[in-house]
């Protein structure tokens, strides 16, 4: 995974969210852009929301942004608790019957941090609780003749807005994101910021393999309805897991 240098991305991305950025979000780049984005988008919640019925016990967000799932859960009744993904390498003081990632965070981080992000979340874990992650399927292939492309213009104030161009790259397994913010409220002319990133796919199989290699099993895959105007989010999937347990089942992908 490549992406520009973080002298160039920083601004960009401190602009758009009004304050200076803990290094730890940083890492992620255009983490915080994408959450403003999808901040009063329903894609993923009634999805998460079903899953999330299904459990007992309080509920823990990971990564949780702009707060979008936190809101949503609110109305179940139940303790809901939201943390930011510093990933402590300590035991968690409270466990709970389910944790929630969305958003494809996990997809946005290098290996070693998916496997620590996965290992907190098993602490976190009661012993029949379920962690829900959504992931962005990189097996998913393109129709043949489709320009694997999409652009979108969002508005994020009276002043500004922001284009968003998305490439897939099958062949070199990345997806490619330009991002220019431009804003008409400077002393009556405009100010425009770019920002570019290649994102890697994952393979399911290789995210399967980590969440095994930190206790935790798939038990099924669930497709996540996307709204046709979101540019380049194509086959989401929200992924049921649990504890591992002994004679686990083959992992069910739903229709």
């Amino acid at each position: 995974m490549t992406t520009t240098p973080e002298r160039d991305t920083d601004p960009v991305l401190q602009t758009l969210e009004g304050t200076e950025l803990p290094v730890v979000q940083r890492d992620v780049h255009g983490f915080r852009l994408y959450d403003r984005l999808i901040a009063n988008q329903p894609t993923e919640i009634p999805e998460i929301l079903a899953a999330a019925r299904q459990t007992s016990g309080s509920i823990l967000e990971l990564a949780p942004g702009s707060g979008r799932f936190t809101r949503s859960l609110n109305p179940l009744g139940r303790e809901v608790s939201a943390v930011e993904l510093n990933l402590p390498e300590s035991q968690p003081e409270d466990t709970y019957g389910c944790v929630i990632l969305g958003s494809s965070y996990a997809t946005l981080l290098e290996s070693h941090r998916r496997r620590l992000l996965f290992r907190f979340a098993n602490r976190c874990l009661a012993s029949d609780g379920l962690f829900l992650m959504t992931v962005l399927n990189a097996d998913h292939r393109y129709e043949p003749g489709s320009t694997n492309s999409g652009a979108t213009i969002s508005q994020l104030d009276q002043d500004s807005f922001l284009v968003t161009v998305e490439r897939r790259d099958a062949l070199n397994g990345a997806r490619h994101v330009s991002l220019s913010h431009i804003s008409f409220n400077e002393h009556g002319t405009y100010r425009s910021s770019e920002y570019t990133s290649d994102i890697a796919f994952v393979s399911t199989e290789l995210i399967e393999e980590e969440l095994n290699a930190e206790g935790l099993s798939v038990l099924e895959r669930r497709p996540i309805k996307v709204d046709p105007e979101t540019a380049g989010i194509e086959a989401l999937n929200l992924w049921v897991c649990a504890r591992n347990q002994q004679g686990q089942t083959e992992v069910k992908d739903r229709p």
